[in-house]
C-alpha cells in the first residue's frame, strides 16, 4: 500500500484536488488533517483547545503537544485509517503546518512516503482566490452548484509584501520539490484534468479510474470581469514584477 502526503499551500486547489482523488475506489484522500477545524474529526490531529481564544498561547501549546504527539498520530493514521482493498492513503499538508508542527518533516523526508508537491505559480491569482474566500464564504462551488458571476473589492493594503510573502512560499514548495523524489503537479495544470490525473494515479501505483473534479471555480473570466477595484489593481502593480500577472 502506497503512503503519501499532498504538500501544498492554502489556495492552490489543493482541495479539489484531494476531494477528487477522495473519490477513487482504493484512495483515502483526506483534507487537512493538522488543521483545527471541523472536518475529519475522527482523524485530525487532537488539538488541546483549553486557550483557543488566544492564538499564540494555543499555538505554543499545541507546537508542545504536536512534538509529543505527532508521530503516534501519524502512525495510527497510517496503519489504522485503511480498509481491506485500500491501496493509497494519504493527507494534505498545509506548508505553514510544517512550521505549527515540525515532526512533520520527518514524514517529508521519509523515503518510504510519497510526495506530491502541488504549486499554483501566480501569486496574484492565489490572492484573490483567498479574498474571494473571505468574500463568500468558499473560493468555490460544487460542480452541479448554480455559479453565481459577482464582483469582489479587493484589500489592497499591503499587496505587494503579501504578493511577495506567496512567491516565496511557492519558492519553497518548488525548492522541495527539485530537492527530493516528488510528483510536483501545478494548479495551471488543472485544464488538462485527465491527463494530470492519470499522471498522480501512474505516481501512486493503484487501479486507474477516471475522476472527475468534484468542485468548479466561482471565477470563470479574466480577473478585469472579478475585480471592482481593478484599475486601483493596475495602478499599485504598474511597474513591479507582478504586473505581468494582470
Amino acid at each position: 500500500m502506497t503512503k503519501f502526503i499532498i504538500l501544498t499551500r492554502q489556495r492552490t486547489g489543493s482541495t479539489v484536488f484531494s476531494r477528487s482523488l477522495n473519490n477513487h475506489s482504493k484512495i483515502i484522500c483526506v483534507g487537512e488533517i493538522f488543521y483545527n477545524g471541523k472536518f475529519y474529526k475522527e482523524l485530525k490531529f487532537p488539538f488541546i483547545n483549553t486557550f483557543k481564544n488566544h492564538k499564540l498561547l494555543h499555538n505554543f501549546v499545541n507546537f508542545i503537544w504536536g512534538l509529543l504527539k505527532t508521530n503516534a498520530h501519524l502512525t495510527k493514521f497510517y496503519n489504522n485509517t485503511v480498509s481491506n482493498d485500500t491501496q493509497a492513503i494519504g493527507f494534505k499538508l498545509m506548508l505553514y503546518q510544517t512550521r505549527l508542527f515540525p515532526l512533520t518533516k520527518k514524514w517529508l523526508n521519509n523515503k518510504e512516503i510519497k510526495k506530491i508537491v502541488l504549486v499554483r505559480h501566480n501569486p496574484l491569482d492565489i490572492y484573490i482566490s483567498e479574498q474571494r474566500a473571505k468574500t463568500f464564504g468558499r473560493a468555490h462551488v460544487e460542480v452541479n452548484e448554480k455559479l453565481i458571476q459577482k464582483k469582489i473589492k479587493l484589500n489592497t493594503k499591503n499587496l505587494l509584501k503579501k504578493l511577495k510573502k506567496i512567491e516565496k512560499e511557492n519558492h519553497i514548495l518548488t525548492n522541495f520539490a527539485k530537492r527530493n523524489k516528488t510528483l510536483l503537479i501545478q494548479y495551471e495544470d488543472f485544464p488538462e484534468w485527465d491527463k494530470m490525473i492519470a499522471k498522480v494515479i501512474d505516481f501512486l501505483g493503484v487501479e486507474k479510474e477516471n475522476l472527475d473534479p468534484v468542485l468548479q471555480k466561482r471565477s470563470k473570466g479574466h480577473i478585469e470581469d472579478d475585480i471592482e477595484n481593478y484599475k486601483e489593481l493596475i495602478g499599485i502593480l504598474k511597474n513591479t514584477p507582478f504586473e505581468k500577472y494582470l
